[in-house]
C-alpha cells in the first residue's frame, strides 16, 4: 500500500488563533462600536427631542450645552413653521382675492366684448342705412342733372321750386351735394 505523506507547518508565524485577537481587540472593537453608537446619536435629532422623562432628564443633567442647543433648534424649527403658515394663509387670502378681481375682470371683459360687438351691429345697420340714402341721393342728383340738361334754367325754375338754401345749392352745383355722400 502507499503511504500519504502529510505535511504539518510548525511555523508560529502561520498560525492563525481562534480566541478573535485577544482581549485588546475585543476591548478595542467594543470602544469602536459605542464611538459610532454615540455618534449617531449624538447627530440624531430625535434623541434630543424625546418625550421619555428619564432620557431627557439625563441629557438636561449630562450634557446641558446640547440639551440647550438642540432645544433652540427646535424652537426655531416652530417659529419658522408658524411663520410659514402664517405666509401660507395670508398668500392663500390674497390668492383667493386675485382670483375673485380676475373672475370680476373677465366678467366685465365679457361685457364689454358683447357691448362692443354689439355697437359693431349697430354701426355696420347705421352704415347700410346711410349707404342706402346715399344711393337714392345720388339717384336724385342724377335725376336733377340729366333735367338740367334737358330744360332751360327759366324751364326749370317754373318746374322746380325751391324752397331752402340746400335746393338752390343742389341746383347750382351738383359737385359740391354729390360730395357729401363721399365724405361719410
Amino acid at each position: 500500500m502507499s503511504e500519504v505523506e502529510v505535511e504539518v507547518d510548525n511555523n508560529p508565524a502561520n498560525k492563525t488563533t481562534s480566541d478573535g485577537g485577544g482581549f485588546i481587540s475585543g476591548f478595542f472593537s467594543i470602544v469602536f462600536f459605542v464611538a459610532i453608537v454615540v455618534s449617531l446619536l449624538w447627530n440624531w435629532d430625535g434623541f434630543w427631542q424625546t418625550n421619555i422623562t428619564p432620557l431627557k432628564t439625563a441629557q438636561k443633567e449630562i450634557f446641558p450645552a446640547k440639551y440647550k442647543e438642540e432645544q433652540l433648534k427646535l424652537s426655531r424649527v416652530i417659529k419658522n413653521n408658524e411663520a410659514i403658515e402664517d405666509i401660507e394663509s395670508r398668500l392663500k387670502k390674497h390668492e383667493s382675492k386675485l382670483v375673485s378681481a380676475i373672475e370680476r375682470a373677465n366678467i366685465a371683459k365679457d361685457k364689454a366684448v358683447s357691448k362692443a360687438i354689439e355697437a359693431e351691429e349697430q354701426l355696420a345697420s347705421y352704415l347700410d342705412q346711410e349707404n342706402l340714402k346715399c344711393r337714392y341721393y345720388d339717384t336724385s342728383l342724377r335725376m336733377i342733372n340729366h333735367l338740367t340738361k334737358k330744360y332751360s334754367e327759366d324751364e326749370l325754375k317754373q318746374t322746380i321750386s325751391c324752397t331752402s338754401q340746400e335746393c338752390e345749392e343742389i341746383l347750382n352745383s351738383t359737385s359740391l351735394a354729390s360730395a357729401v355722400c363721399k365724405n361719410s
